[in-house]
C-alpha cells in the first residue's frame, strides 16, 4: 500500500495547535486566528491547548475550556491536563502545531513519536527579507522527530497572512454602509460630527504618545482619539499636559480645541476589526492588531515591541519597503528619505518617529506631515491590502506546504 493511502481525507484531519501566552493577548489573537480559519473554512477538526484561557476568553466572548466554538474545541493547557500528562499514540493530532516555537508538552512530545504527526514551528510575523531563507526549513530532531519552521510575512515566498475567507467581503459591506459606521461607532459613545475625523490608539506604554496627542491638537481637523480602556492607564493619559491641551480624570474622557480623547471599552476581536474599519487613522500595536490593519485598507502606524539597541527598527523599516512600494515591482531596500517622493518620506518619517527612531523628528510634527498627504497615504494602504489579499492566506499556504511534504 502506498503511503498516499494512509493519509485521511482532508476533511477528517486532526490538528492540534498548542499555545502559551507570552505577549498578553497577541499570542492567543493569532493562534485563535488560524486555529478558526483551519476549522471554519477548511473543515478542519482543531483543538487549541491554551494555557491562560482567561485571555482568549476577552477576546472571544464565550470561549472556555471544554467548549467548542466556532468549530474549535478549547482546552486548558496545565500540567495536570489527563490529556496531556499520559498522552497516548491515539491521542496525538495528524497535525501538530507550536505557537511561536513554544515547548511541547513532554509526554505529548513522546507519543508523537509513535504517530510521527507533520509538526509546525508558527513563528512571529516578519517582513524582514532574512524570514524568506528560514521559511520552510526542516529542523530534525534527534528521536527521529522533524520540525518545520513556518514564518508568516508579506509577499509570494512566505508563509503568508491569517486572513479569513469573508473577511475582506465584509469589510466592503460595512465600509459601504453609510449607517453602519456611524451605528458602531455611537454603541461606543461616540456621534461623530461633520468634518472630525477619528483615530484609534494602541499603543506601549513607552510611544511617544505626548507629541503625537499635541500634533492632532494643534490640527487644521478635528479628532477624536479612541483609546481601549486598560491602555489609558498604560500610558497615564489622565496626567497628560502639552501646551495647552489638558485631559482631567473625567472618566479619562476630555476635549480641549481641537483634540478629544475619549475611553472605549476592551473590545472582543470581531469588533476590533470593525473599530479599524471606522476610523480615519490607526495606530497599532504587536502582531496581530497590525495585520488586522492591514485589512481594514486605511492609514496606519504600527508599533513594533521595543528591543534593546533598537533592534525592532529594521522591523519597521521592512514594512515600509512594502507600503511605499506603491507601483507594485517589489520593495525598495530601506531608502533614505531624499530617495524617496514627499508623500513617501513624510509616511516613512511618521512611522519611525512612532517607534523612537533618533534620527526622526518628533511624533507630533511628523504626523502632522503625513496626515497633509492623506490622500497618498490611503492609496497606498489600498493597494498593500490588495496585494496582499490577491495572494493565498496563511492557512491556505500552510496546507499547501503539509500537503508537499508528505
Amino acid at each position: 500500500m502506498s503511503p498516499a493511502a494512509n493519509r485521511p481525507s482532508p476533511a477528517s484531519l486532526r490538528w492540534d495547535l498548542f499555545c502559551r501566552v507570552i505577549d498578553n493577548l497577541g499570542d492567543a489573537a493569532v493562534c485563535w486566528r488560524l486555529a478558526r480559519q483551519l476549522a471554519q473554512d477548511h473543515g478542519q477538526t482543531v483543538r487549541l491547548w491554551i494555557d491562560q484561557p482567561d485571555v482568549l476568553a476577552r477576546l472571544v466572548p464565550g470561549a472556555r475550556p471544554g467548549r467548542t466554538q466556532q468549530g474549535v474545541r478549547i482546552e486548558a493547557w496545565h500540567s495536570n491536563a489527563p490529556a496531556l500528562s499520559s498522552t497516548r499514540r491515539a491521542d496525538v493530532a495528524d497535525r501538530v502545531i507550536a505557537g511561536f516555537g513554544c515547548e511541547l508538552p513532554p509526554a505529548y512530545r513522546s507519543a508523537m513519536r509513535q504517530r510521527r504527526p507533520v509538526w509546525i514551528n508558527l513563528e512571529y510575523f516578519s517582513t524582514e527579507a532574512w524570514t524568506q531563507g528560514s521559511h520552510g526549513l526542516p529542523s530534525p530532531k534527534s528521536d527521529g522527530l522533524i520540525e518545520h519552521f513556518f514564518f508568516p510575512g508579506l509577499g509570494p515566498q512566505t508563509g503568508g497572512v491569517l486572513r479569513e475567507q469573508n473577511l475582506l467581503i465584509e469589510r466592503e459591506a460595512f465600509q459601504r454602509d453609510p449607517w453602519a459606521r456611524s451605528e458602531f461607532l455611537a454603541r461606543l459613545g461616540l456621534a461623530v460630527q461633520p468634518g472630525q475625523r477619528v483615530a484609534s490608539l494602541f499603543a506601549y506604554p513607552d510611544a511617544p504618545w505626548t507629541s503625537l496627542l499635541e500634533g492632532l491638537a494643534h490640527s487644521a481637523t478635528p479628532w477624536t482619539v479612541l483609546v481601549p480602556q486598560g491602555i489609558l492607564s498604560e500610558l497615564n493619559v489622565s496626567d497628560l499636559k502639552v501646551s495647552e491641551l489638558k485631559v482631567s480624570e473625567q472618566k479619562a474622557n476630555g476635549s480641549q480645541g481641537r483634540l478629544t480623547i475619549k475611553r472605549i471599552p476592551f473590545l472582543p476581536q470581531d469588533d476590533y476589526d470593525r473599530l479599524l474599519w471606522s476610523c480615519d487613522l490607526n495606530l497599532v500595536r504587536g502582531e496581530d492588531s497590525l495585520i488586522r490593519a492591514l485589512w481594514a485598507a486605511r492609514p496606519m502606524i504600527w508599533q513594533a515591541y521595543p528591543q534593546a539597541e533598537a533592534a525592532h527598527l529594521p522591523k519597521v523599516a521592512a514594512w515600509l519597503d512594502h507600503l511605499l512600494d506603491a507601483a507594485g515591482t517589489g520593495p525598495v531596500q530601506n531608502p533614505p528619505d531624499d530617495r524617496l517622493d514627499e508623500p513617501a518620506a513624510a509616511i516613512r518619517q511618521a512611522w519611525m518617529a512612532w517607534n523612537s527612531d533618533p534620527d526622526a523628528p518628533p511624533a507630533g510634527p511628523a504626523l502632522q506631515r503625513a496626515l497633509a498627504h492623506g490622500a497618498r497615504w490611503q492609496a497606498l494602504s489600498v493597494s498593500l491590502c490588495e496585494r496582499e489579499a490577491s495572494l493565498p492566506s496563511l492557512a491556505d499556504r500552510l496546507l499547501a506546504f503539509i500537503e508537499s511534504r508528505l
